[in-house]
């Protein structure tokens, strides 16, 4: 995945499923390294994310609703909207999913 430059689908679930359990700051910190240290775009994190958003062990409401706000997301970051900030807030909405508030 790094030589053509596209997310690793298991680094997106990895972070994914950190915020899931309530581990936000790990999930944070590997939202960052991907942005930073490997530098993807935000709005291929997103991209891989959707697809990710599928495989998760949550209702299909749940999905529905997750799916959505990424597509917000996704507007937000090409209307110019901070990736780290805009993920983050998915990362947020995630976490409150798994502790059964979201």
């Amino acid at each position: 995945y790094d030589v053509v430059g596209w997310v690793h689908p298991r680094e997106v679930a990895e972070m994914m499923e950190y915020a899931l359990k309530g581990d936000f700051t790990k999930s944070r910190m590997l939202l960052r390294m991907l942005l930073y240290q490997r530098g993807y775009a935000g709005s291929d994190i997103v991209k891989r994310m959707h697809s990710s958003v599928y495989e998760l062990s949550i209702s299909e409401k749940q999905k529905v609703d997750l799916i959505n706000y990424l597509g917000e997301i996704d507007f937000r970051i090409a209307q110019g909207a901070d990736e780290e900030v805009q993920i983050s807030a998915f990362l947020a909405r995630l976490a409150l999913v798994g502790r059964g508030s979201g």
